[in-house]
């Protein structure tokens, strides 16, 4: 299956609001799901979050608030991405938050 196929498979099994800049972490992460699952290989994170963001990108195409649009390519082209890596990472376990929050938090606990 082509990538193209792929991205347009996720859209057709996609049943969820419109995107917006207060859901797009959780779509995101809805479709890393898909991902996961699409593309099972083990060594194909790169693959998987190409396949995120293009499908990400479908989804902000399809929005006819042109204001709306930009704010969320704005987020797709610097938050998302890393985003990405930081679940990822949570999930695999090479970040651990609470060890985290120590560190940064210190302050406040």
């Amino acid at each position: 299956m082509t990538i193209e196929q792929t991205v347009n498979k996720i859209l057709n099994d996609l049943t969820m609001p419109e995107i917006n800049t207060t859901n797009i972490i959780s779509i995101t992460i809805t479709i890393m799901q898909y991902a996961q699952i699409m593309i099972a290989e083990k060594r194909n994170g790169s693959k998987k979050k190409e396949l995120v963001l293009l499908v990400l990108q479908k989804l902000i195409d399809k929005i006819e608030d042109e204001n709306a649009k930009i704010e969320l390519n704005k987020l797709l082209a610097t938050c998302v991405p890393e985003t990405i890596d930081m679940i990822v990472a949570v999930a695999s376990g090479t970040l651990d938050l609470g060890k985290l929050g120590k560190k940064y938090l210190s302050c406040c606990f």
